[in-house]
């Protein structure tokens, strides 16, 4: 890949024409634009890849729409179109961001019989707001593999019609619907109501909080905070207590038992509502109640306890209290946010910041940092280890007065929207690599919160977008379609390095784990160093496929270099 040159801009400018780009690059204006030869994707069912269209200018586009991709025999493959929206962002984030311009809210372009939602398209393309297409194929379980075809229409204002061909080979390869890494992020449902106007136990606000659950497992993510009230309960025989769940089936019971989406998936954790009015053996009872609850639903879900979030040493008495009360009520798990292992005793699932689980020389963020395997030394053996990134990576209150502080805040994974698309995408990666069994991120809402506007400003605790991956669809921005979330480019990103978890899993099992290492270190050596050169995590992904294939061996696997192995190498925590 390499920046478009400035002569084919000037035709493309006279003949408005579709350039692909990688999902991985954001295009920014007046930047050189990262650029693939052909519109072609590869992707095992079960697995959602996307890249971008960028319309030159200057035009203006009335329709864009893609007609299901054809394959063999009669198999279809359906692509989603968006609109990337911008975000003027008026401070940098700390550890390579930048102001101005930046993609990040994606609007749905829908195909019916009405035409285009008129507040997504129409839209005119310039030079300083370009018009940026994303394509999502998301390859269903059971489609025969081979090249599926087709192509994107573009409509303009003068009648005149661009065009772009697709093409995406599916992979024999199967990614499972489910997510094989526990996760748990964060999206509080009156925050979620709040942001739509309407009453959290209204039909409106039901609906709204099962559709954000969906949206969450559509990106192999599982939610928490989507519901902060205890469950009506009373006193039963025997000292144990009768909860009513039905309201709470009634929102979660398709997420949690697979009926959510057409693939089956299902999330992978749900957290316990605990009732604090209630004494310590009714709570305890209470409690034994969500156990028997899952278990004769059969959800598979790991049932967990949220210890107070990021302990103080003051705390301690607290946190100790509630292990005392989990452990009574038998194989209840409490997770502990925090790298003092004062408090790791008490904790079952171990969730320490990430930046504390990666030493780096120089000044440090973390000052007592160690590495994955000391920590895990000194676990028993049934703890589980999980981290969750925080405002650390980039400084809560700004930028640091020391420079030499701000100098170890650089090339760190990260989910903001001014940092790099491989930076966004490296975490399933390091979490493979490392061993990591879980990953809590606090919010998904965060710039929504106490009349926040997420279309303006998405600056929270001295990051942009830290928090937020959903943007409020409401009339003004979707029209018919609202109420309707919005997801973020950085959100498709999430999924996708989720999704490089699962690759390097299936490869780890067919070809040994220091096969699937090898790729791994191709794109990630530590926590800080991420390779950024999108081209080389097309290369791997394309080498992940072919090494995840049941039939792959080094003699039959295409000859490539870019296939190589061996090439260059509510209670939130913040």
């Amino acid at each position: 890949m390499s920046p478009l040159p400035l002569l084919l801009l000037s035709a493309l400018a006279a003949a408005p024409r579709l350039v692909p780009v990688p999902a991985l690059a954001k295009v920014r204006p007046g930047l050189p634009l990262e650029t693939m030869a052909e519109a072609r994707l590869r992707a095992a069912r079960g697995e959602c890849e996307g890249l971008q269209a960028y319309v030159a200018p200057p035009a203006e586009v009335l329709s864009a729409d893609v007609a299901p991709l054809r394959g063999p025999g009669r198999g279809e493959l359906p692509v989603r179109v968006y609109r990337e929206g911008w975000m003027d962002l008026t401070r940098a984030t700390e550890g390579g961001g930048a102001t101005g311009p930046w993609p990040d809210p994606l609007l749905p372009v829908h195909r019916s019989a009405g035409g285009t939602n008129p507040t997504v398209l129409p839209a005119r393309s310039t030079s300083a707001r370009p018009l940026v297409l994303y394509l999502e194929v998301c390859v269903p379980a059971g489609l025969e593999p081979g090249t599926y075809r087709g192509q994107l229409v573009v409509g303009q204002r003068d009648g005149s019609r661009s065009t772009l061909p697709l093409e995406v080979q599916v992979a024999p390869v199967d990614l499972p619907s489910t997510s094989t890494l526990r996760n748990t992020w964060g999206l509080g449902v009156y925050v979620l109501a709040h942001g739509f106007g309407v009453k959290r136990d209204s039909p409106e606000g039901v609906a709204l909080l099962r559709t954000a659950a969906r949206a969450l497992l559509e990106h192999r993510l599982s939610g928490y905070g989507m519901g902060i009230d205890p469950l009506p309960s009373r006193p039963g025989p025997g000292g144990t207590r009768v909860v009513d769940f039905s309201g709470y089936d009634a929102e979660m019971a398709d997420v949690l038992g697979g009926t959510a989406l057409p693939s089956g998936a299902r999330a992978t954790t749900a957290e316990v509502r605990d009732d604090w009015r209630l004494t310590t053996d009714e709570r305890i009872a209470y409690l034994r109640a969500w156990q028997a609850h899952f278990a004769a639903r059969r959800w598979p879900q790991l049932l967990w306890y949220y210890a107070k979030d990021e302990p103080r040493p003051e705390d301690d008495a607290l946190v100790h209290a509630e292990a005392t009360l989990t452990r009574a009520v038998g194989g209840l798990p409490l997770l502990v946010t925090s790298f003092r292992s004062t408090l790791w005793a008490s904790a079952d699932i171990v969730a320490p910041v990430m930046v504390c689980l990666f030493p780096r020389p120089g000044r440090s963020i973390c000052p007592d940092a160690e590495p994955v395997s000391r920590v895990r030394a000194r676990l028993r053996p049934v703890q589980q280890l999980w981290w969750y990134q925080s405002c650390m990576f980039h400084g809560c209150d700004g930028p640091p007065e020391d420079r030499r502080l701000a100098a170890s805040m650089t090339g760190w994974a990260s989910y903001m929207i001014d940092h790099s698309g491989p930076r966004n995408r490296a975490m399933g990666v390091l979490a493979f690599l490392e061993g990591i069994d879980g990953e809590l991120y606090f919010d998904t809402l965060a710039a929504w919160e106490k009349d926040g506007q997420p279309w303006r400003d998405v600056w929270r605790f001295g990051g942009n977008g830290d928090g937020t991956f959903f943007y409020p669809g409401t009339r003004m921005q979707v029209g018919d379609e609202a109420p309707l979330l919005v997801p973020s480019l950085r959100l498709k990103t999430v999924r996708d390095g989720l999704e490089d978890f699962e690759l390097l899993t299936l490869v780890a099992a067919r070809r040994g784990r220091a096969a699937a290492e090898t790729l791994g270190r191709r794109l990630a050596r530590s926590g800080w160093d991420i390779t950024e050169e999108g081209d080389t995590w097309t290369a791997v992904h394309g080498a992940l496929l072919d090494a995840a294939a049941p039939d792959a061996s080094p003699a039959r696997r295409p000859a490539r270099s870019d296939a190589d192995p061996g090439a260059r190498t509510e209670s939130r925590p913040r």
